[in-house]
């Protein structure tokens, strides 16, 4: 019985030794990162876009800042495109990017749901923030967004002056939430979009950005507008790095933007995106935004945003 416990206590050592050889021992090969791409060593930093026009032109157009900042902030700087606003919250929260330029309503959501930290905006002829415009055909019997009736307003959800600002003032003069799910509101793709419903008929008032709508009138002289009520000041496309971009990188990347407009380096970057510089930006700026969602009421959710709205952050905010 002795011999034949050696013997099967043999069998079973050779059957293990062969097994080695054939499939090798433990795997002590290095394993991928698991911490997300934009904190791996050596990964590029990852700026996010959400297209507002054609998406080859914006990115050609974004090429020379991407080119000036990465030797300023020692990273090589990489481009994506979002297909939407939610899009850069979701990717903000899973640390797959490390900045994005959004407009004032995302800029707060990204501050209140991911931690996210503005930096600057874009300046030009000295005006670095926009106001949401609700407007008319010239010659509009209407006056008021209370003279609207049966007419159509159109709109541009998931933005604060495309649907914030509108809900807003449609909620302070007395609409329900339930009376704004009406066919007389007409969602539109862009703000493009809008001013094209309101001088073509399709919409009778609409709501916009103030600075979209200039520069279409000084491309289409033959358009003509009338204002009816203007939102509060909020910035325009703010730059903002996500939670994890550390207090020293972010203090580069903002130093090289704010450095821009001094710098004959670059003259062609900034002239590619059509502006003269950045300037500071913090929560604190981002204020009357808040202010807007509260006059909105239950009107949010017909913003286009799911979830809560973003909470007003504690103290200045800055």
């Amino acid at each position: 019985m002795v011999r034949v416990s050696i013997i099967t206590s043999t069998v079973v050592l050779l059957g293990l030794l062969v097994a080695l050889l054939l499939f090798g021992g433990p795997d002590t090969r290095p394993r991928p990162s698991t911490l997300p791409t934009t904190q791996t060593a050596g990964a590029p930093f990852v700026l996010a876009l959400v297209p507002e026009y054609d998406i080859f032109a914006l990115r050609r157009n974004y090429r020379g800042l991407v080119d000036y900042l990465s030797p300023r902030i020692g990273r090589d700087v990489e481009i994506v495109t979002l297909n939407n606003y939610e899009a850069v919250l979701k990717e903000f929260s899973a640390k797959r990017i490390d900045a994005a330029v959004l407009g004032s309503l995302v800029a707060t959501l990204a501050i209140d749901r991911c931690g996210a930290r503005p930096l600057a905006r874009p300046e030009a002829r000295r005006v670095s923030t926009y106001c949401g415009a609700i407007f008319v055909r010239e010659g509009s019997p209407i006056r008021g967004l209370g003279d609207l009736g049966s007419g159509k307003l159109a709109m541009v959800k998931t933005t604060t002056a495309g649907s914030l600002f509108p809900l807003a003032e449609l909620h302070r003069l007395g609409y329900q939430p339930t009376q704004l799910e009406d066919p007389r509101l007409i969602w539109m793709g862009t703000f493009d979009d809008v001013i094209t419903a309101v001088m073509t008929g399709a919409a009778d008032v609409g709501a916009v950005k103030d600075l979209r709508l200039a520069a279409f009138g000084r491309g289409h002289p033959e358009a003509r507008f009338r204002v009816l009520v203007k939102g509060p000041a909020v910035p325009n496309n703010a730059m903002l790095v996500g939670a994890e971009v550390t207090e020293e990188l972010g203090i580069k990347l903002k130093a090289a933007l704010l450095g821009m407009k001094l710098d004959p380096a670059a003259k062609s970057a900034l002239a590619s995106l059509g502006i003269d510089g950045f300037v500071p930006t913090s929560a604190r700026d981002f204020l009357p935004v808040y202010d807007m969602i509260d006059s909105a009421g239950e009107g949010w959710e017909m913003v286009g945003v799911s979830g809560p709205p973003p909470r007003r952050p504690a103290g200045k905010g800055d």
